[in-house]
């Protein structure tokens, strides 16, 4: 008999429209447009059961990390809910230390997008060995010098997971890059 739980997965298509068409919860409006979400949510794709991920982190619904029961699957409305804190927080991120109120639609799609995946911190900071702490990433400075297609041009350093580059996510941040210089579709 094998130990290994059945996967249950969810349609990506399914959780966009949920998330486009119900009415966000008090707080958890967002200004992420729905392209944007479709590039998280392709980008993670969904499952009502919890597994690790390459960063060996528990996950579930799409790419959500908190406050996941490995023993439990969760429903639709609560991937849609999960979905929408998670987009809220890298939102948060994004206008506070990458001057999101001045970033086009595309631009902050795809910095949502990014921080989505790698959070805050890692957007923000790295670890220098180096200077043995933690410095501004290159990134980070180019959106505070309000050199945003610089900033672009830069998502692609994110490439890695448990110190290794994985084809998924140099796929991911091609897109992710496009989409912030206005090329998706060109």
């Amino acid at each position: 008999m094998s130990l290994r739980k059945k996967m249950i997965y969810c349609a990506v298509g399914a959780v966009l429209a949920l998330y486009a068409t119900q009415k966000a919860p008090e707080g958890l409006e967002t200004r992420t447009s729905e392209n944007g979400a479709a590039l998280v949510t392709n980008a993670e794709n969904c499952t009502l059961t919890p597994y690790k991920c390459a960063a060996d982190k528990w996950t579930n619904g799409v790419g959500n990390t908190h406050g996941v029961n490995p023993l439990k699957p969760i429903t639709m409305d609560q991937v849609v809910l999960d979905l929408r804190r998670n987009l809220k927080t890298a939102e948060t991120c994004v206008n506070r230390y990458f001057k999101g109120e001045k970033l086009n639609q595309n631009q902050f799609d795809a910095m949502v997008s990014l921080v989505f995946n790698i959070g805050c911190e890692n957007a923000r900071t790295y670890y220098s060995k180096a200077q043995q702490k933690r410095m501004p990433t290159t990134l980070y400075k180019l959106a505070q010098a309000e050199q945003f297609n610089l900033m672009c041009m830069r998502i692609t350093d994110f490439s890695r997971a448990g110190g290794k580059v994985l084809k998924g996510l140099l796929i991911r941040r091609e897109k992710e890059r496009r989409l912030c210089l206005g090329l998706e579709g060109k």
